[in-house]
């Protein structure tokens, strides 16, 4: 018997991940006393597109007691470290990923920086 469920898109996965990030920051705004009318998110763009980020926020907080909260995202860029060939630096990240390539040699590198997601 042919198993017939689908499997979500790439793009619905995608857009699962920034809504795990959503709720996450949702989840740590609600323990937070008292409430704030404003907050910066540091994100990192190993965790979720900002545009994509804030929209959902936006969308996700509209019926809540945070619907007028005054936010800003502040994008963390990857920056990788190679083990192989020694590479330092920034690293472009197109869409959310578990790892990242050294853009030299190609191999696997070390993320020092963009895994970030955090109200400050």
């Amino acid at each position: 018997m042919e198993d017939r469920r689908k499997l979500p898109s790439k793009d619905m996965l995608r857009l699962m991940h920034e809504m795990k990030a959503v709720q996450k920051v949702v989840e740590e705004l609600m323990s937070m006393e008292p409430r704030p009318e404003k907050i910066k998110i540091k994100l990192g763009r190993m965790m979720a597109n900002p545009q994509v980020f804030g929209q959902m926020f936006r969308e996700f907080v509209a019926a809540t007691q945070f619907s007028g909260i005054d936010f800003e995202i502040e994008p963390v860029d990857v920056v990788a470290r190679c083990g192989k060939c020694g590479f330092h630096g920034r690293v472009d990240v197109i869409e959310h990923v578990h790892f990242v390539r050294c853009p030299d040699c190609k191999k696997v590198a070390e993320i020092l920086k963009g895994n970030e997601l955090e109200i400050v």
